[in-house]
């Protein structure tokens, strides 16, 4: 038996807007969740349509915490979606050099990072 996951209406109209600043170059903007409001399924649904459109596209996905980098992979893993960690800085800079590489998730603790620099 499959299982299919659908978007709410909310996390459908922010996926459409994402791809329609994507489509026409425009940078920034910001889509608000709260907890359990589908943000990893958000990601990756975004993710899958952007490798659809572009099929080139790159995707990084920047965490704050190992707990909720596994949280993430995991659901990316779930969702079919081909997923590289990058373990440091120069590991994200060698797989950003890949050409074909469909996703990246990266996890770096912003205070290591920020002591080393």
């Amino acid at each position: 038996m499959e299982l299919f996951k659908i978007t709410r209406y909310q996390q459908y109209f922010g996926i459409k807007r994402i791809l329609e600043r994507v489509e026409k170059e425009e940078n920034g903007g910001v889509i608000w969740h709260t907890q359990g409001s589908g943000k990893s399924l958000t990601m990756v649904m975004l993710t899958k349509l952007l490798q659809e459109r572009f099929v080139a596209s790159k995707v990084v996905v920047v965490t704050d915490r190992k707990a909720l980098d596994r949280q993430i992979t995991n659901v990316f893993k779930s969702s079919e979606v081909d997923v590289k960690r990058a373990t440091s800085a120069r590991d994200l800079i060698s797989l950003l050099r890949v050409e074909r590489l469909l996703l990246q998730l990266w996890f770096i603790s912003l205070r290591v990072w920020q002591m080393r620099r």
